[in-house]
């Protein structure tokens, strides 16, 4: 329909106009010619003649006069598509203002949360989160500012908001589920150098590191260099550094609420584990990071 109603032409430039107007006039030319045929007919210019053409030929003129109704039902059609793109246009016109204003208000917010991160004074209103979480992150970035790379704000949001251009504002569902599965991943990996043997947990080791670096960079992070990557703890507290950076930046949704993963890792205190390097305890059979972390079984599955 909106293919024969064109709504960006005018109505006398649509096919369908000019074809049911042809036709009509080809109807009536027709009917004209039968019946003029055979018919001995003397032209007179009054009011016989008058007469005589509407009473013959009131067959050709009715058929014309049918272009009329034709014409304006056509119009009303072609007035129903400019509307209805007229809306369309607005739509689109409007969502994709709300999207540009949606992602500048994402870069105001990671801006002004950065400051608040880097502001001592304000250490307790980082990001609308958990106290306990900002401190923690105000901590831990105290060296570098972990934070989001600041020339990487769009590609984060277009990440985690990547059905917003289409007016959709709701975090991306696949964008939480690789947070759990990176999460779940960690507990796994920190349960094996645990209970594992030599071998195993440098397997670990080094799986862990591969993937923090990998989400990191996938996401456009930063965080602090200056850690023991070679300890527990160190790891630990790095993997809760990024988890609390990503939980800060889905908290400009005021829908967001951390899943129960996220919130597991934010309140687990890791300062518990031990904070030597892997060679260390290596030689250590067992190293209960399940008691150490008063986690339930389930954290590690």
């Amino acid at each position: 329909m909106e293919k024969i109603f064109d709504p960006n032409k005018s109505l006398i430039n649509l096919g369908v106009v000019r074809l049911s107007i042809a036709m009509i006039f080809i109807a009536a030319i027709f009917s004209f010619f039968v019946v003029i045929n055979g018919q001995n007919m003397i032209f007179r210019l009054d009011y016989v003649g008058l007469k005589f053409a509407i009473e013959y030929f009131g067959v050709p003129i009715s058929i014309c006069a049918l272009s009329i109704p034709v014409v304006a039902l056509l119009a009303t059609n072609h007035r129903s598509e400019q509307t209805r793109e007229q809306i369309r246009t607005a739509s689109i016109q409007n969502t994709f203002a709300n999207y540009h204003k949606h992602m500048e208000e994402f870069e105001k917010y990671l801006i002004r949360t950065h400051e608040r991160i880097q502001n001592l004074a304000d250490l307790n209103k980082v990001g609308n989160g958990p106290i306990e979480t900002a401190n923690f992150l105000m901590r831990r970035s105290l060296l570098n500012f972990s934070f989001v790379d600041s020339h990487c704000y769009r590609q984060l949001y277009i990440k985690i908001y990547r059905d917003s251009v289409r007016g959709d504002y709701s975090i991306s569902s696949n964008f939480l589920n690789k947070i759990e599965l990176f999460i779940r991943f960690f507990f796994k990996e920190l349960d094996i150098i645990g209970l594992g043997d030599i071998d195993s947990r440098h397997t670990a080791l080094i799986k862990i590191n591969a993937e923090i670096e990998k989400f990191v960079k996938s996401n456009f992070l930063h965080v602090s260099s200056h850690v023991n990557l070679q300890s527990m703890r160190g790891l630990a507290n790095l993997m809760k550094e990024i988890i609390a950076i990503v939980d800060i930046v889905l908290k400009y949704d005021p829908y967001y609420n951390p899943s129960v993963w996220v919130d597991k890792i934010l309140r687990t205190n890791f300062d518990v584990l031990p904070n030597e390097k892997f060679e260390k305890f290596e030689n250590c059979k067992y190293i209960n990071i399940r008691e150490m972390l008063n986690l339930h079984e389930s954290a590690f599955r």
